[in-house]
C-alpha cells in the first residue's frame, strides 16, 4: 500500500493545483508522436527535444504578449474543480483534520494486505 501523502490530494486542491499528472502525460504522448520509433538514435532524441523545447519558449513568449490569452479549462472541469474545493474548506471549518487522517490510518491498516 501506498502512504496517504503519495495519493492525497488535499493540499493540491487547497492550493488550486492540478490534482492529476495529465501534463506529463500529454508531454509523453507529444514526445512519443515526434520521435515516431521505438529505440531513436542519440541525435535523434536531441533533436526532438530542442523543437519541443523552443515550442514551448515560442508558446510562453506568447502567454506573456499583452494579448496573449491562456488555455481556459471546460466549464466541466472549473465545476468539479470549485465544487471540491467548496467541499474540503466547508469539512475544514466542521471537522478536525487531524482526526480524520488518524481514522483513514486506522482504517487503511485495518484493511489486511493483498497476498499471493
Amino acid at each position: 500500500m501506498f502512504p496517504i501523502k503519495f495519493w492525497n490530494v488535499y493540499e493540491r486542491v487547497m492550493e488550486n493545483n492540478p490534482r492529476t499528472s495529465n501534463f506529463v502525460e500529454g508531454f509523453h504522448s507529444k514526445l512519443n508522436k515526434c520521435i515516431k520509433t521505438y529505440h531513436p538514435s542519440m541525435w535523434k532524441f536531441l533533436t526532438v527535444i530542442r523543437r519541443i523545447q523552443q515550442q514551448t519558449e515560442n508558446s510562453l513568449t506568447k502567454l506573456q504578449a499583452p494579448d496573449g490569452l491562456p488555455r481556459l479549462q471546460s466549464n466541466k472541469c472549473r465545476v468539479v474543480n470549485e465544487h471540491l474545493t467548496n467541499i474540503l474548506k466547508s469539512y475544514r471549518k466542521t471537522f478536525k483534520f487531524n482526526a480524520f487522517k488518524t481514522w483513514i490510518f486506522k482504517l487503511i491498516n485495518f484493511v489486511p494486505a493483498y497476498k499471493n
